[in-house]
């Protein structure tokens, strides 16, 4: 799933969130940077690319609450959320067949965001 559609995603569930906390929280999140929050043992998103670093549930949610606070640490869950969700599909139908959606998502959801 591309930074996008992680944005637009986090504006529309919470959109409390300032369009610079949304982005923040996301590009930490997805940033290859090692980070010193890094936990394992609560990874249950797949291994591949750049969710090897700070794609744990206990990382991104307190990458999000440094920047957004309770409703940072949602979001940041949320993109957690959608990573496996993406990682399911494409397993599921193929990477083309996924991308395919995504695009459709993208193109379905307000620009506003």
């Amino acid at each position: 799933m591309d930074g996008q559609l992680h944005y637009r995603f986090t504006r529309q569930f919470f959109p409390e969130l300032s369009a610079i906390q949304a982005k923040q929280i996301n590009a930490a999140i997805d940033s290859r940077k090692n980070s010193f929050m890094e936990f394992p043992q609560y990874d249950w998103t797949p291994q591949k690319g750049h969710r090897r670093k700070k794609h744990d549930m206990l990382s991104a949610g307190l990458i999000g609450m440094r920047y957004g606070g309770m409703v940072g640490m949602q979001a940041a869950m949320l993109h957690s959320m959608l990573d496996v969700m993406s990682s399911n599909v494409e397993q599921t139908f193929g990477a083309e067949n996924r991308d395919i959606l995504f695009a459709l998502w993208k193109k379905s959801m307000s620009k506003r965001y």
